[in-house]
């Protein structure tokens, strides 16, 4: 919550609207599901999105008295924050607490069921040399060495995350189909064009990326059985792409453009509130553009604070501040009407 990126004095006095950011445990701190082992750990598998609840109900409560609306509010959030957009929608104890939600490049369509979590739940206690009858030990381990066990018993099962357990989550988030629950609640949802390029790209070998390299990689994307098919498809559609851009490309496409198209369809095809698409392309001028259009860009032209994020927007040219202008614009339409909107935008 006290990043530079997410400070909302612009949106605040360009926009009239009032902005909270909150923090939340996260990692084996908010998503350990140690229910099996008594009543008192019976919600610990999500008590991470119980903080994001909490933080809610404060601005329920309270919000009136900083000049907000209680019956107006927008959660939004990107990647990991655009994952638990995704399931507070979805999450019981949330339900009424906002009106309109954004997905920025974090489409979460299933979380963890309830056997993965219990099973990642045992290997903690496993690595932590904790009996079951001993869960309450669990307190005095130093921070460091639950982040060590942590990671340990995760390997191999997946991240630390919120996990189905019937009641407080009582379903994945988006599959088989958008969640009742929130029905009339529209949704923008949305991905940058290369969004891997920021976890793949720092590795200089990109740059001269052969044309075996790039085949290769790509089957650790889709199968070895499809990188040709998949190789020669991207090839014939971006000609221009260098063999780095296209990697980038195929591994947004199957991370992250992928579940997004599925949650705005099944929102879509829920006939209840709207859901807005998106797709950011514009491209970095960083590193002499080697980056694209990376994973977090939109945030600093979401928040209208590209003076505070030049390592990955660049310079605040004339042209980057009229789409910073443009998004947080819409993104406080949205939050005002439901509807994104903003001077020099077609109708959505």
């Amino acid at each position: 919550g006290s990043s530079a990126w997410y400070d909302g004095t612009n949106l605040a006095k360009k926009q009239d609207v009032v902005v909270v950011t909150i923090n939340h445990r996260l990692n084996v701190f908010g998503y350990a599901d140690l229910a099996a082992f008594g009543e008192r750990y019976a919600a610990s598998s999500s008590v991470g999105m119980l903080d994001c609840v909490a933080a809610l109900q404060w601005v329920r409560d309270n919000i009136e008295r900083f000049g907000g609306d209680p019956d107006r509010i927008l959660i939004h959030g990107e990647s990991g924050g655009g994952r638990k957009v995704s399931i507070l929608m979805a999450y019981e104890p949330a339900r009424g607490l906002f009106q309109r939600a954004v997905v920025q490049s974090g489409s979460q369509l299933r979380t963890d069921g309830p056997e993965l979590a219990a099973e990642k739940g045992r290997r903690l206690l496993a690595e932590l040399n904790l009996a079951p009858a001993d869960i309450d030990k669990i307190h005095d381990v130093p921070m460091a060495d639950l982040q060590r066990a942590g990671a340990k018993a995760s390997s191999g099962l997946g991240q630390w995350r919120p996990s189905v357990d019937g009641k407080l989550l009582p379903r994945h988030p988006f599959d088989p189909d958008a969640p009742a629950m929130s029905a009339e609640v529209p949704m923008m949802i949305g991905t940058n064009r290369t969004e891997m390029s920021v976890f793949l790209g720092s590795n200089p070998a990109m740059d001269t990326l052969s044309e075996g390299g790039l085949r290769a990689m790509i089957g650790g994307f889709t199968s070895k059985a499809r990188a040709d098919e998949v190789y020669g498809l991207y090839k014939r559609l971006y000609p221009e792409s260098s063999n780095a851009e296209l990697l980038y490309m195929v591994a947004t496409d199957r991370g992250y453009f992928l579940d997004s198209t599925l949650q705005a369809e099944r929102k879509a095809a829920q006939a209840g509130a709207p859901a807005y698409y998106y797709a950011f392309y514009r491209e970095t001028p960083v590193q002499d553009g080697r980056y694209f259009v990376p994973h977090a860009q939109e945030i600093p032209f979401v928040f209208d604070n590209l003076d505070k994020a030049d390592v990955m927007v660049g310079p605040v040219t004339p042209q980057a501040q009229a789409l910073a202008d443009q998004m947080s614009a819409a993104w406080a339409t949205f939050a005002r009407t439901g509807v994104p909107a903003a001077a020099g935008l077609p109708a959505w």
